[in-house]
């Protein structure tokens, strides 16, 4: 049979010998009752000294035998120290008690210290116990101490000893510790503001939130393993304030709730000015939003004050799968609900694109401006100007212009194939709006949005704009209605946007004299598309006519090409037609038969809308 004694029986012991003796003597039976509880180890966690035990012995004995569960610091005191000036000496063991959790009182000062942050680096402020405020209000024992003694400790939170054994148990710590942040921000800064006596729930809420911000910590550092949020931290030099809004806005997002600039800025901040002073966090060149961490909401269902906000959800699904999205899964997301863009996948090459051997070669050293190391050699040049900054020229802005079908989008596809990029096109059909505003919201959004989707993917896709002549038309010099003062609003929110633009840009036309003369140095290479020459022709109707048509190898294709000039586009339209008209005839006939396609090239020439045949050349600038 087990007869070893529970520390709550340790004390009632202590505090009854204590409490029937007239004055505290030297005795070996305190000492003995004090050096056991010193020992035992599930009194730990409290750091207990020899001065404090038998003040709570006292109070223990008091509140078993005498059903006392309230005591004045001084009554409390005299049980242990009668003389009531030593009493008031002895006021820092109660403090002391405070801070360890052993007794409770409901005032409590606000104060700075170095010693313990709460979730700002600087003048952190932590709850403090003043000898003046204990005259003047009571103490009780605090229920986790109770509870430890009594062995009821499943329900108290871990005391930082031990280390985090996965991700989710180190994410509901945060959760948790989000939660009594938010609940202490619902107080005015006025209710807590430092050396200042605050009342009861401000103080319990201040103190929780310590407490478990100093859990986390304590348990983190002795974790050997490394979470994905801390990872995030590390990876982007995040300080103590970008860290909270990182977690809040993953806990609002599983929740399901929106998450507005003041919210978030009163959870970080501890008066009006640290409000204002953080509204850094939350700008565009702050680096939670300048690194695709966190992205300002187009719009917000409710009506609610300031700006909202979310979490990118790759991001999101790092810090709570430590599996970051692919650019597939990213672009995806991007387009869900997006009416702006379409995604195109290439599969064309330099050496299908038909064209002058020189222009082919011009765009391809175009492109090797855009590789970083090329820039660097540039950068050492000193082509950039006397700042020589090495981010200045990592954009490229591209014009294809020319006749309809000479090869524009293709030829835009095969230099998307050879940078290994996808294609995100737009075009005036899709940014311009009968509404008034929308369309220059929408070129706002264009540029915006695509800025998005560049920092969110390691391989950003090309901007492909065409039919670029709709939107980039030449400027009112006088204007004489509310929609000649729209379009040059229009205009000059492209001009800004290419201005500015960082990545690569291809514009098609096929009307280059419509655009207003500014457009011309925002284009970093502006090349013509010809239509093609005999030679080219002939590359042509053999890249459209494959050798797994029936029929194709008896086909003279350089009689085609010298008997009719036309376009890459057309003839892709002819061979389509040809080949349909011979896929339906039966029997032996169903093959292609050059008079197939003399049929659909007298057609598509006699049909060919009036145009001005350019002379080849290209203009690079």
């Amino acid at each position: 049979m087990n007869n070893k004694k529970l520390p709550h029986q340790i004390l009632y012991e202590l505090g009854e010998f204590i409490c029937n003796q007239d004055t505290i003597i030297e005795s070996k039976k305190i000492t003995k009752l004090v050096d056991t509880l010193l020992q035992c180890k599930d009194l730990d966690r409290f750091n207990l000294t020899e001065d404090e035990l038998p003040v709570i012995a006292s109070a223990w004995y008091d509140m078993i035998e005498n059903s006392c569960n309230y005591w004045d610091a001084i009554d409390l005191l005299k049980m242990v120290y009668p003389p009531k000036s030593t009493c008031l000496n002895k006021l820092p063991v109660i403090i002391g008690l405070l801070e360890k959790k052993v007794i409770y009182t409901e005032k409590r000062t606000l104060r700075n210290a170095a010693r313990k942050k709460l979730h700002i680096e600087h003048q952190s402020p932590v709850i403090s116990f003043s000898s003046h405020s204990l005259l003047e209000n009571g103490v009780v024992f605090h229920r986790d101490f109770v509870k430890t003694l009594l062995d009821e400790t499943d329900d108290i939170e871990h005391d930082g000893t031990s280390p985090y054994s996965n991700n989710k148990e180190f994410l509901n710590d945060w959760m948790v510790y989000l939660k009594k942040l938010e609940e202490l921000s619902w107080h005015d800064y006025e209710d807590r503001q430092l050396n200042a006596n605050i009342e009861v729930q401000t103080a319990q809420d201040l103190i929780q939130v310590i407490d478990h911000k100093n859990l986390i910590d304590s348990r983190l550092e002795i974790t050997k393993q490394n979470f994905p949020l801390n990872e995030l931290v590390d990876e982007y030099q995040l300080d103590e304030n970008e860290t909270v809004i990182l977690v809040y806005l993953v806990k609002q997002e599983l929740d399901g709730n929106e998450s507005n600039s003041d919210t978030i800025l009163k959870m970080i901040s501890n008066d009006q000015h640290e409000h204002y002073l953080n509204r850094k966090y939350l700008n565009p060149d702050g680096r939670l939003i300048s690194n695709g961490l966190v992205d300002k909401t187009d719009s917000s269902f409710m009506m609610i004050r300031g700006n909202s906000y979310r979490l990118m959800p790759d991001v999101m699904r790092r810090i709570i799968t430590n599996s970051p999205l692919n650019d597939s899964e990213r672009m995806d997301l991007f387009l869900r609900g997006n009416n702006l863009f379409d995604l195109k996948d290439v599969n064309q090459s330099f050496d299908s694109l038909i064209l002058a051997e020189e222009l082919k070669k011009t765009i391809k050293v175009s492109l090797k401006t855009f590789n970083l190391k090329t820039t660097k050699v540039l950068k050492n040049w000193q082509l950039f100007g006397e700042d020589n900054k090495l981010n200045r020229q990592q954009n490229l802005l591209i014009l294809l212009h020319g006749e309809p079908g000479t090869g524009k989008t293709f030829a835009a596809g095969a230099i998307a194939n050879s940078l290994g990029k996808k294609i995100l096109t737009s075009n005036a059909a899709l940014i311009q709006s009968k509404w008034v505003g929308d369309s220059e919201k929408n070129i706002r959004r264009l540029f915006i949005q695509y800025e998005k989707i560049s920092r969110m993917m390691n391989n950003p896709p090309i901007l492909l704009i065409n039919e670029a002549d709709q939107l980039f038309s030449t400027r009112f010099s006088s204007t004489k209605s509310s929609v000649d003062v729209m379009h040059n609003s229009m205009q000059n929110l492209l001009l800004e946007g290419l201005e500015t633009f960082n990545g690569l840009l291809i514009a098609t036309t096929n009307h280059i004299s419509s655009f207003d003369k500014a457009y011309s140095r925002r284009f970093h290479l502006k090349l013509e598309l010809p239509l093609p020459g005999i030679q080219e022709r002939r590359k042509l109707w053999d890249l459209h006519l494959p050798k797994s048509i029936p029929g194709a190898d008896d086909i003279d294709i350089s009689e085609l090409a010298s008997l009719y000039n036309l376009t890459g586009g057309q003839i892709s339209i002819i061979v389509k037609n040809a080949v349909t008209q011979a896929a339906v005839r039966t029997g032996k006939k169903r093959k292609l038969e050059m008079s197939d396609l003399y049929k659909f090239c007298e057609i598509e020439q006699n049909t060919m809308f009036d145009r001005t045949i350019s002379d080849i050349g290209f203009a690079v600038s």
